[in-house]
């Protein structure tokens, strides 16, 4: 009977010290509260496509640059200004043609400065996410490593007491635990904690719930701006192909395609898996999901830079 009592103290050490992780992480840091939602009340793009049979507008500027400058309702502006600065280049300036020339020149920077502005907010927000996300991910590093410091201590410590309560039984004198049996037992139970722990210790991996309600990463998987995450200027300049690539691919498209190196790591079933976490409203996340989501907002963050260079590039061309 004291031997199974022995057997049975010793897998209730081992159990005891392998309950499963989940982490509670601060409300502040689960609530989606980087990205703004737009309103329904914004305007409509209306984009005049003749811009680009316009021989006079052809000559001087890119395709994306015209496609910018009717998103944004500068185009006759930039007409106007580059017909003024033609006349002052051939020697017809006077003080009146100087004067309209900065009044456009002023409507086109402001124009295009808000639209650098609106840029830099999404930027903003979206760093603002993969920072919320990636203190997540340290709490959650620690905790996994402060729990696989437990088990490997755990498992030091079953293996030492196996030995000695083993050691116990052959200098034992009661004829209840001297028996081959009783060392069997406890060496095997010793034995089977040790690897249990081992294992445990090497698999182990606390999770935590995210909250993502404001799911850019849906909006750019679906190809829909319902969320209204995307201002319209922003949304269109991602779904038009002139705008990022030249090669006829969108901006959306180029982040997908980004996306493709993550998801060939994962067999179908496994990225199916993610894909449904990734795009819920929230979910369960350990360390290897939480990269995951900042990688892909990074290649977000990198479509809305290559929209500021084709803003910097209009204005080089003005």
């Amino acid at each position: 009977m004291k031997k199974y009592l022995l057997f049975i103290g010793l897998l209730f050490i081992v159990f005891s010290c392998s309950k499963k992780s989940y982490y509670q992480s601060p409300k502040q840091s689960t609530k989606d509260n980087c990205f703004s939602v737009y309103s329904n009340d914004e305007l409509k793009i209306s984009i005049d496509y003749d811009v680009l049979e316009d021989t006079f507008m052809t000559n001087r500027f890119s395709k994306s640059s015209l496609i910018l400058a009717e998103i944004y309702g500068v185009s006759e502006d930039i007409k106007a200004y580059k017909r003024l600065d033609e006349k002052i280049k051939a020697g017809n300036m006077n003080d009146r043609i100087l004067l309209h020339k900065s009044y456009y020149q002023n409507e086109i920077d402001k124009r295009l400065q808000l639209a650098s502005f609106e840029n830099d907010g999404l930027l903003s927000s979206i760093h603002c996410e993969q920072l919320r996300l990636a203190r997540i991910l340290n709490d959650l590093t620690a905790l996994n490593n402060k729990k696989q410091t437990r088990l490997s201590n755990a498992a030091i410590i079953v293996g030492t007491l196996s030995t000695v309560l083993v050691a116990g039984i052959l200098i034992s004198k009661d004829e209840g635990l001297n028996d081959s049996d009783a060392k069997d037992w406890i060496g095997i139970a010793g034995a089977v904690a040790g690897t249990y722990l081992a294992v445990k210790s090497s698999r182990q991996d606390a999770t935590v719930e995210v909250d993502h309600h404001k799911n850019i990463i849906r909006s750019v998987y679906a190809k829909t701006n319902q969320q209204k995450l995307f201002s319209s200027t922003i949304w269109y300049m991602l779904t038009d192909e002139n705008i990022v690539d030249g090669n006829g691919r969108t901006g959306i498209e180029i982040i997908k395609d980004n996306w493709k190196p993550f998801e060939e790591q994962f067999t179908e079933e496994e990225k199916m898996e993610r894909l449904r976490v990734l795009l819920l409203p929230s979910g369960i996340y350990n360390q290897e999901l939480l990269r995951l989501r900042i990688d892909m907002l990074g290649e977000i963050e990198n479509g809305v830079e290559a929209m500021n260079k084709a803003l910097s590039k209009l204005n080089r061309e003005l």
